[in-house]
């Protein structure tokens, strides 16, 4: 087999990464379009829902510790 031959037969398999990266993307869209519309039903963006849920699994917190770190 040639060079090229085999560089093109390995492009047929999809990497891992690449792999990991379109469930990943599934999973994004998955939830973009069962969970997403509840919440803005109740009048909700996304990054209220995030505080929310730091809040449920934190608990109590200062309101400074929800910036990010960095």
């Amino acid at each position: 087999m040639t060079e090229i031959h085999i560089l093109m037969e390995n492009r047929k398999r999809p990497t891992e990464a690449i792999h990991a990266w379109l469930i990943m993307l599934k999973a994004r869209n998955s939830i973009a379009r069962y969970a997403l519309p509840p919440i803005t039903e109740e009048g909700l963006g996304d990054s209220d829902f995030r505080v929310l849920d730091v809040l449920l699994h934190k608990g109590p917190m200062p309101v400074n510790a929800h910036r990010p770190k960095g």
